[in-house]
C-alpha cells in the first residue's frame, strides 16, 4: 500500500505515517484503467480541493470552478486524461458538475462546468466513459410544480474539446428523483437508482430502451429476481453494459448483488461458493470473469471478497 500524500497546506510537511491519525484529509474516489492515475479530494491551502495523482507528477490540485472554494474529483477515464466531479461556484453552497481535461504533454489541464438541467443551482458528475466523451451524474431540476434531482448524461459535442449537451434521463414510473451512478465504456449504458411507485429501485438506461428497472431488464432476458430481494440501487456496470452490480435488500438485510441479463446472484452467495468449492448454477458460472466493472469502489469491494477465498476457488483463472 502506498500513501498518496496531501495537497500543500502552507504548513510544515506532514509525513505519510500521519495519514492514519487524521492530521490531514485526503480521499481517493477513482482510478483509471491501468492504475496509474488516482483522483479524489484533499485538504489544501485553498480548502477541500479535487486532485489528480500520478507517480511521476505527484498530487497537483485541480482548482475550482469560477468563484468556488470546494471541489471533488469522483471519477477518471481509462487513460487518465479526463477527470469529472463537482465544484462549488460563486461562493455559494451550490455545486456544479465539472469535466477536467489534461493538456497534451503536461500535468496541467482545464476545468469546465457542465451546467444544470432546467436552470437550477446544483449538479454533480459521478462517472465518465472510457474515452471521456460521456459524463453521468445528477442535476437539480424544476418542472412546473415538481422539483428534485434527476440523472443526467452529458455528451461531448463533435469537433469540440469542452462543449457538450446535458440531457435528463427521467425517472421510473411514479418517480421524481433519480441519480446516475456509472456508465459503460462507450457511454451507451447508464445505471443508477430512481424512486418510483414502489420506492427506490435500481435502473439500467440505454438510448434505445430508455430507463427500466434492473428487475425488468432481468425479466426481459428470461430471468427473474428471487423471492426476498429488492434491488435498490445500481452502482456499477461492466465495459459492454451486460453486467450490472449494486446493493439491495435481501430478507431485510442490505446485500450486494450482481446481475446479467437473465440471472441475478448475491455476491455473498458467489463468494461462499468460491470458498467451499460448491456448485454455482450455470447461469452464474461465468460471472466472476465479468466483475471488473467501471465503478472502482464496487470493483474493490467485490474483488476483495473474492480474492480472500482459498486457492481452491474454481474461478481462480478467470480472476487472475
Amino acid at each position: 500500500m502506498t500513501g498518496l500524500g496531501f495537497l500543500p497546506r502552507g504548513l510544515v510537511p506532514v509525513s505519510l505515517h500521519q495519514l492514519a491519525i487524521g492530521l490531514s484529509d485526503t480521499i481517493a474516489f477513482g482510478v483509471n484503467a491501468d492504475g496509474s492515475v488516482v483522483v479524489g479530494q484533499s485538504s489544501s491551502a485553498s480548502g477541500f480541493e479535487a486532485f489528480r495523482w500520478t507517480s511521476d507528477g505527484g498530487m497537483p490540485g485541480l482548482s475550482f470552478l469560477t468563484g468556488g472554494s470546494f471541489s471533488q474529483a469522483n471519477a477518471v477515464n481509462a487513460d487518465g486524461s479526463v477527470v469529472v466531479g463537482l465544484s462549488s461556484i460563486g461562493g455559494s453552497f451550490a455545486s456544479q458538475a465539472f469535466r477536467w481535461v489534461k493538456d497534451a504533454g503536461l500535468e496541467s489541464g482545464v476545468m469546465t462546468d457542465l451546467g444544470f438541467l432546467t436552470g437550477v443551482a446544483s449538479s454533480a458528475a459521478l462517472g465518465v466513459n472510457a474515452d471521456g466523451s460521456v459524463v453521468i451524474g445528477w442535476s437539480d431540476y424544476v418542472n412546473g410544480s415538481s422539483s428534485g434531482a434527476q440523472a443526467f448524461r452529458w455528451v461531448k459535442s463533435a469537433n469540440s474539446a469542452t462543449a457538450g449537451v446535458m440531457a435528463g434521463l427521467g425517472f421510473l414510473t411514479g418517480g421524481f428523483n433519480s441519480t446516475a451512478n456509472a456508465v459503460n465504456a462507450d457511454g451507451s449504458v447508464v445505471v443508477g437508482h430512481s424512486d418510483s411507485t414502489s420506492g427506490f429501485q435500481a435502473f439500467r438506461w440505454t438510448e434505445v430502451g430508455g430507463m427500466q428497472t434492473v428487475s425488468q431488464w432481468l425479466t426481459n432476458g428470461g430471468g427473474s429476481v428471487p423471492s426476498g430481494w429488492t434491488l435498490d440501487s445500481a452502482t456499477g456496470v461492466n465495459a459492454d453494459g451486460t453486467v450490472v452490480v449494486g446493493n439491495g435488500t435481501h430478507n431485510s438485510a442490505t446485500e450486494a448483488w450482481l446481475a446479467r441479463s437473465g440471472a441475478l446472484v448475491s455476491l455473498a452467495d458467489l463468494s461462499a461458493s468460491l470458498r467451499t468449492g460448491s456448485y454455482v448454477p450455470q447461469s452464474s458460472s461465468t460471472m466472476a470473469e465479468t466483475l471488473r466493472v467501471e465503478t472502482p469502489w464496487t470493483y474493490i469491494s467485490a474483488m476483495a471478497s473474492l480474492r480472500a477465498c482459498s486457492e481452491r476457488r474454481p474461478f481462480s483463472r478467470a480472476l487472475g
